[in-house]
């Protein structure tokens, strides 16, 4: 059970990072 915890929290923190990546360009594209 815990490794499908520390799957789900690593995929989840990869899109937020993406998320941050992807509002960073807009914001400096503006």
């Amino acid at each position: 059970m815990e490794v499908q915890i520390e799957k789900i929290v690593a995929e989840l923190l990869i899109k937020q990072l993406k998320t941050e990546k992807i509002r960073v360009l807009i914001i400096g594209r503006n």
